[in-house]
């Protein structure tokens, strides 16, 4: 039975299975929509990057249009929603909720409108509108109660969950106790010790502020169901939770027992955060207990343990931008020798001409002597003159060496010493706004992490232009055609920038190219270029302004198919004097979006230098107060057969 061995030695993941499901020829277009919704559950539980999980669920959203399966549109749109939020894209994750539910009242198809309720009811809690999010988790239980059974469920166990918890925090506390006993007893009922469970904890959690003792009591009878569950991560959550009551309480002697047995627990279920904040209470316990070298000790973990988890993603990330920067640093080096063998040899070359002409004209002077001396002082100011322009000459060719050292230097300073910070920086702000407690200056404070949060993303965005055009300069950026079929191109690059469109009230009308219209090109390189034309005429259209994107085949005469991408605004426009010096190599030149926005100054020559190595030239046209047309082609392809096709 080799063949049986070979299938329990290497048994298939989840998601692989699901792939060769997939593969079926005879597959509908339904159960095709359905398979792939249940092959981005399977990588979200093998946690698949996020864009990963994007491009599958956009790929099965258009499947789903094509068929009219409004059913799987809608689930599709939930998927987003929550993957946006997942990654505290919080505009985005709005934005498809939103198009759920316009979606959902169009076709009156009602089985998925309380679980998107429940999204934008998140995003509202995200951004602390406790009013909204209240009325959202309302209309999502008004929503889930109608269904059936089958639909019904956990839906709406989810919503009263997350109704009581928005109640307790607005201190409606007669209608939160009302769900409270209505979620515990379904759960006693059926025997779900699991529900049982979470519905005492978020009860006792929320009581903690006003009722801590209250509190204590619900914690640890949720504390006892965990004990049945025999699931590390409960039970870690569940002596968490009460450790933080008998903080508050200051029962210092159980607030040390529960820290570390949730410690324990913490690290048993490999939950570092859990940990982390385990470790916190145990060193002030520790403190208050009299053993404060005990207390440091402890903390000094938690610190480093906090530490590892806020910086691993940042450590990966700056690694991975390090080797790539070493091996251009490598190539840089060695383009650097190349530049010195040829001044070198040029060098020698000179000196022979040199020799020889001087060869030439001392027999010439042997000849002349009798002419006279004067000739022969002449000869040795031309000489002097020669060898001080050598001496010129060497001076200079150091101070280009030195130049592309310091050039180097600087390079590697903004890829790592520079790069590494800023991405800690943009890490850390959302970080601290969840940290934010609530209180009266929660929004003032909320309002500044956010104008940080945009200095940050500004910052990072001009290091990493920064980098493209050094790079670009060098001639170390080589395009790396593949063949991309330009409805995905476009469609993913505006789906990015749509939540920074309804943001600022813009209307951005996309005309997707045709789905059998492909192009050869670099794939970073052409999304680089239109995220940068777009987010331009975004920055600069005043609020109720419009950006169309249209991108389609054109024939110019005597030449073969290209593909034209054309963005529009009807923004401010761009004075003549500017817009000559716009595109130029070597300017940059910076202005003020309509809503206070900060350039970079490099977008525009970076996107025009990007078209023209991907074999095309960027044209802009203007005129002041009546907007700006960016335009630019390049050539087509036709489709690819399915064995050339791109893996995706």
């Amino acid at each position: 039975m080799p063949c049986a061995n070979a299938a329990i030695a290497n048994p298939a993941s989840p998601a692989d299975s699901v792939r060769a499901l997939l593969q079926r020829p005879d597959l509908a277009d339904t159960a095709r929509v359905n398979l792939g919704l249940q092959l981005v559950r399977a990588l979200d539980d093998e946690n698949a990057p996020p864009a990963e999980r994007k491009t599958l669920l956009l790929n099965n959203l258009r499947l789903a249009k094509r068929i009219g399966f409004v059913g799987g549109e809608l689930e599709i749109y939930n998927n987003l929603g929550a993957l946006a939020n997942q990654t505290s894209n919080v505009p985005e994750a709005q934005q498809y909720y939103n198009l759920a539910v316009r979606r959902s009242r169009q076709t009156g198809e009602r089985r998925y409108l309380a679980e998107t309720l429940q999204g934008l009811a998140g995003a509202a809690l995200e951004q602390q509108d406790l009013p909204r999010a209240a009325r959202l988790f309302e209309e999502s239980v008004a929503a889930a109660e109608p269904l059936t059974s089958y639909y019904r469920g956990q839906t709406l166990e989810i919503a009263l969950a997350g109704l009581m918890t928005v109640y307790v925090q607005l201190n409606r506390m007669p209608e939160a106790r009302r769900i409270f006993r209505r979620l515990l007893t379904q759960s006693r009922r059926r025997h779900d010790r699991l529900a049982e469970f979470l519905t005492l904890a978020r009860w006792g959690n929320g009581l903690r502020e006003r009722a801590p003792d209250s509190a204590a009591t619900y914690l640890v009878q949720a504390d006892s169901v965990a004990a049945t569950l025999a699931v590390p991560y409960y039970q870690a959550y569940a002596a968490m939770s009460l450790m933080e009551t008998r903080q508050r309480l200051q029962q210092w002697p159980q607030t040390l027992a529960l820290a570390r047995r949730a410690a324990a627990l913490a690290r048993q279920s490999r939950t570092p955060d859990y940990e982390a904040e385990a470790l916190n209470g145990m060193a002030d316990a520790l403190r208050h207990l009299g053993q404060p070298a005990a207390a440091f000790d402890t903390l000094q973990k938690a610190h480093v343990l906090y530490d590892s988890i806020w910086s691993q993603q940042k450590r990966d990330e700056l690694a991975r931008q390090q080797v790539a920067f070493g091996v251009e640093a490598q190539a840089a080096k060695l383009q650097n020798l190349e530049q010195q063998r040829r001044l070198t040899a040029l060098r020698a070359d000179q000196t022979a001409a040199r020799n020889r002409w001087l060869s030439g004209a001392l027999a010439a002077l042997a000849v002349l002597l009798t002419v006279g001396g004067a000739f022969y002082f002449r000869l040795r100011r031309t000489s002097a003159a020669l060898a001080q322009s050598e001496a010129q000459a060497r001076t200079a060719e150091n101070q280009a060496v030195a130049a592309n050292a310091t050039k180097d230097q600087l390079m590697s300073i903004i890829g790592h010493d520079l790069r590494g910070p800023v991405a800690s920086f943009q890490q850390l702000t959302p970080v601290l706004q969840e940290l934010v407690p609530a209180g009266p200056h929660a929004a003032d404070a909320h309002r500044l992490l956010a104008s940080l949060a945009a200095g940050a993303r500004h910052l990072g965005e001009l290091l990493d232009n920064l980098l493209r055009w050094a790079r670009t300069e060098d001639g170390q950026t080589v395009p790396h055609p593949a063949h991309l079929p330009l409805a995905e191109v476009v469609g993913g690059v505006t789906a990015l920038l749509q939540p920074v469109a309804l943001a600022k009230r813009l209307t951005l009308n996309v005309q997707l190219a045709p789905p059998d219209l492909y192009l050869s090109a670099d794939p970073d390189l052409l999304t680089t270029v239109l995220r940068n034309l777009i987010g331009n005429a975004l920055k600069f259209t005043p609020e109720g302004g419009a950006i169309s994107v249209a991108v389609g085949l054109i024939t110019p005469p005597d030449s073969a198919p290209r593909v034209r991408f054309a963005v529009t605004d009807t923004g401010l426009g761009i004075a003549p004097a500017r817009l000559e010096r716009l595109l130029l190599a070597g300017t940059s030149d910076s202005t003020w979006g309509t809503a206070g926005e900060l350039g970079t100054g490099l977008g525009l020559p970076l996107s025009a230098r990007f078209v023209h190595l991907m074999g095309g030239t960027l044209v802009l046209r203007s005129t002041l107060g009546h907007g700006t047309t960016a335009e630019f082609s390049l050539p087509a392809e036709a489709k690819p057969s399915p064995s050339e096709a791109p893996n995706r």
